[in-house]
């Protein structure tokens, strides 16, 4: 029984995630001649429900270096400077629009912009000193996407 200290740190955060997305695509019959730019250029819009896994490494400053002050992580190296991380898995939401470039019946360009968002919960920070109790504190990981690429057609 200590008292509880709560300090914000900088964070390096990785997410990968495993999405189930609906996508609703704009396409024009090829017999309607006043619809050609559509035949070129096919807006899409969608979302998706995602799950997510996010790994979030902290840096730790010196001032709090007995939260990392572990014989058993650091091993061999006492000088080693490794950061507690945490594992959490999350439901996360995606939203997601952009533009298909038809520049040949088989070949199309594909730009996309898009929003991201994980409600990553708390999680015990893996390595830490025991006795220590230090965990992440929930946060919401906002991210703005734009990206590109190409589709062949077989």
């Amino acid at each position: 029984p200590g008292s509880v200290v709560t300090q914000r740190v900088p964070a390096y955060v990785f997410s990968y995630g495993m999405s189930i997305n609906f996508k609703y695509e704009v396409t024009v019959p090829e017999t309607d001649p006043s619809h050609r730019f559509f035949r070129w250029v096919q807006p899409y819009f969608g979302t998706g429900v995602v799950i997510s896994w996010t790994r979030t490494h902290t840096d730790i400053p010196k001032e709090m270096s007995v939260l990392i002050e572990n014989e058993a992580y650091r091993g061999a190296d006492p000088e080693a400077d490794y950061d507690p991380w945490s594992n959490q898995l999350a439901p996360a939401f995606n939203l997601f629009g952009g533009m298909h470039f038809n520049v040949d019946p088989k070949f199309r360009i594909n730009l996309e912009v898009g929003y991201y968002l994980v409600d990553v919960p708390e999680s015990e920070l893996m390595y830490a000193t025991s006795g220590h109790e230090a965990v992440h504190e929930p946060y919401k990981l906002n991210d703005f996407n734009l990206g590109g690429g190409f589709e062949w057609k077989f």
